[in-house]
């Protein structure tokens, strides 16, 4: 007997670290992305299937990170409800000052 199930393969993929990263939290801040070398980055492309749905939040770390490995048959969507969480009182303080 046949199912009309179709399965569907999930990737999530966090952005490469933020510049500066050391500050601690930046959450909705828009810091860009330290990216690794460009062989790293072909190699992690390489991982990832032709012809995918990207859903990407629309923080420049984000971005880079997205379109450094996405291959060109990707389609990208840049979703401003994906933007993180903001840490309240904690947003930008570096990590020895939370601690």
């Amino acid at each position: 007997m046949m199912s009309d199930i179709q399965l569907t393969e999930w990737y999530f993929i966090r952005h490469a670290p933020a510049e500066k990263s050391d500050k601690g939290l930046y959450s909705i801040q828009d810091v860009d992305a330290a990216l690794p070398s460009p062989t790293a980055l072909k190699k992690m492309s390489e991982q990832l299937p032709d012809k995918s749905l990207w859903f990407v939040s629309p923080l420049s770390r984000t971005k880079t990170t997205a379109e450094a490995i996405s291959c060109k048959s990707a389609e990208i969507i840049y979703e401003k409800l994906l933007i993180e969480q903001n840490f309240g009182k904690w947003q930008g303080l570096s990590l020895e000052e939370l601690w």
